[in-house]
């Protein structure tokens, strides 16, 4: 087999920086379309050893777009985003209403997770073990942006409320809720900061 420099001759430490330098996105990652600006991620794709160094970097570099599909117990796999939970810092929740398979179900058949409350969540949120902070995006919804700020007042969780407001992008925002992980509060600093620039 033929060499490859970049892998062959390159050390580790000077691969890694050339990845930090290629993964950062502006935007808040989608994982199951195409990427605008994001050509760099192509390098994912060129061999097993340079995926297996480079994805923790993808995931400490940027916020991940989910949603509730993805939590969902009654949600199909094939329909959920593929993601590397292991490697998870920064989640953005893209329209925080319940799962389409718990909306079918009717408010009796409805998982833990897709409860108005979302008290489910906590659980699958405190699993991921480098989870560090997440943006919920409750859109128009103020009622249920207010459910989810008392149910985070109530278990304690340190968070930054943002009412309907404008960017300085002129993008209209609904409710938003930015939180850190219980017990990750100090790890999740820059979190916050990275989660906020991302839209100004």
């Amino acid at each position: 087999m033929a060499e490859c420099t970049f892998t062959d001759r390159l050390p580790v430490e000077l691969r890694l920086r050339i990845y930090e330098y290629l993964l950062p996105d502006n935007e808040h990652l989608k994982l199951r379309q195409y990427i605008p600006g994001s050509h760099n991620l192509a390098i994912l794709r060129t061999s097993r050893q340079i995926y297996e160094e480079a994805i923790p970097l993808l995931y400490d570099l940027n916020s991940i777009v989910v949603t509730r599909n993805d939590f969902c117990a009654h949600t199909d796999a094939n329909l959920k985003t593929p993601l590397k939970l292991e490697y998870a810092r920064f989640l953005y929740f893209f329209n925080f209403s319940q799962s389409i398979a718990c909306t079918l179900a009717g408010s009796e058949g409805r998982c833990d997770v897709c409860q108005p409350s979302a008290a489910g969540l906590l659980d699958a949120f405190t699993a991921i073990p480098r989870l560090r902070a997440v943006w919920l995006d409750f859109g128009q919804s103020r009622s249920e942006y207010y459910l989810f700020q008392r149910w985070l007042d109530e278990n304690g969780m340190e968070y930054e409320g943002m009412p309907y407001s404008t960017t300085t992008r002129g993008r209209r925002l609904g409710y938003q809720i930015v939180f850190t992980i219980k017990g990750r509060e100090g790890e999740a600093a820059k979190g916050f900061k990275k989660l906020r620039e991302s839209l100004d």
